[in-house]
Order: C-alpha cells, then structure tokens, then sequence
C-alpha cells in the first residue's frame, strides 16, 4: 500500500513539474500576478527588434514589452506568423491581441485601438553603394518621377505602411514595388541587384548589414522615407478602457527605460 501511494504522489508531482514547465514555456513570468493573458504576434527574423533564439523571443521591443506589461499587469504569450500582413488579419480575426511597432492607418482603426506611443520608428532607403545614378533621382517628394523616369524597383515588408506618400506611390506604379517577409531577404536582394533599393527600419537595416559585413555593397541613404511613433496596436475585444489606460500609464513609467534601451541598441552598431 505504501508503494502504491509513494507511486502515486511521484506521478502527481510529475504532472505538476509537467504543467508548471508548460506555462513557463508559454506565459510570461509574472503569470501569478496579472489580471489577464494577452497574445502577441512576434517576428522571429527581425533583428534587433524582435527575433527568436533558443526558443525565446529577444530584441527591442522585446525588451520594451518586458518592462511595460507587467506594470499594466498583464501577462503574455507570443505567437508567430509568416508576415506582417497576416498577422493583421489575425488581429482582426480575434486571434491576437497585440500587435507591437505599428503604425496608425485609418483602415486599422476600423477593427484595432491604440496604446500610446512608445518609441519613434524611422524608416530608411537602404541602396547599393554603386547605385548612386538612381539614388540621385530618388526624392522623397518626387515617387511619381522615381516611377515613370527612372523605372526603380523598392523592396518592402509586407504588410507594413510607409507613410500617405508613399502609399500614393505605390498605387501609381505597383510593378515598381516588390514585397517580402523579412529584412535580411531585401538586404540581399540589394546586393545581389535584383532590386534598386529597399525601405527597412533604420536600426534593424543597419544592424544586418554590419552582422552580415557588407557595408561595401549596401549602405543607408540620407532618405527617409517616413519617421513617425509607433504604437501597441490592440485588439479591441480583449482591451477596454480601463485596460488601455493602464497600459498607457505603464508606458510613460517605463520612458526612461524604454530611452536606456534604445541607446544601448543604437550603441551597440557602432562598437
């Protein structure tokens, strides 16, 4: 009788080490103290911002959500997608409740609330280093001329947004505009000259072309394409107000660490 009983608290507390792993795998740390759980959608290729790396998410706005969710008492789970576009969609589905380093469009404000601002996003012509003929051509006033003149082809992200002008551009020459999933397969594209150039988020084009060192072939222009805050995009089913104003309080908590990071992102490419 003893045996059995000393079997069957092993097998108990084996279920439990079992579950207690579980959750570590897949809710935050502060699991035991927050009012709600909350579904992130996360890239797994987009460093230093967000990436994944033995199983675990790293990167910017990783750490920006560390510091600033568990002030607003949530806790979280990250889930991922093949592309910014998709991930949209889910959000709209219901499916995911956060998305991070958005931008506000009037079209996402028809099924999505924002947090407020936590970080300024500046989004960058990247070009070959041999490209400067077209580069010349190339002002941020003037996407209409780039397309009819000079016939130059623009890596983007799918599914991110560049700003009105940009938009506008876009929709008078689509066959001018090549969209992909992720940062480093642009970058390569570049260096490869299969496109003209490429808008990347400045930090995470500069970070790739120096862990990739080819700074001979892909450089930064002084164009950018667009600068302007980015958000929490939330899921408006999941956060009421009560929930966004926590949220935006935790923000402006979290503002000096949210600086330290940045700096220390931004320092990091120059070492």
């Amino acid at each position: 009788m003893k045996f059995i009983k000393n079997n069957l608290l092993k097998s108990l507390l084996s279920i439990t080490l079992k579950s207690f792993i579980f959750l570590n795998l897949t809710v935050s740390p502060m699991s035991f103290a927050c009012t709600k759980t909350v579904t992130i959608s996360a890239s797994i290729n987009w460093p230093p911002i967000s990436y994944l790396k033995n199983n675990t998410f790293h990167g910017l706005d990783i750490d920006i959500l560390n510091h600033v969710l568990p002030k607003a008492g949530l806790c979280w789970n990250y889930v991922h997608y093949p592309s910014s576009s998709r991930s949209l969609k889910e959000l709209k589905k219901g499916n995911v409740d956060i998305l991070f380093a958005a931008s506000i469009t009037k079209e996402r404000e028809k099924y999505a609330v924002y947090s407020a601002p936590y970080r300024d996003e500046v989004m960058q012509l990247f070009a070959h280093t041999k490209n400067q003929q077209k580069l010349e051509s190339f002002t941020q006033d003037k996407f209409n001329i780039l397309a009819i003149s000079t016939k130059s082809v623009i890596a983007i992200n799918r599914g991110s947004y560049y700003g009105e002008m940009f938009a506008q551009f876009k929709e008078l020459c689509g066959n001018c505009v090549v969209e992909t999933n992720f940062t480093d397969e642009r970058i390569n594209m570049i260096k490869l000259n299969r496109v003209d150039f490429a808008i990347e988020e400045l930090l995470a084009g500069n970070h790739l072309i120096k862990k990739l060192n080819i700074s001979e072939y892909v450089e930064a222009t002084p164009i950018t394409i667009n600068r302007n805050p980015v958000y929490l995009m939330l899921n408006p089913n999941t956060f009421n107000e009560n929930d966004i104003k926590r949220l935006n309080k935790a923000i402006l908590q979290s503002t000096n660490e949210i600086n330290n990071l940045i700096n220390s992102y931004e320092l990091a490419l120059t070492q």
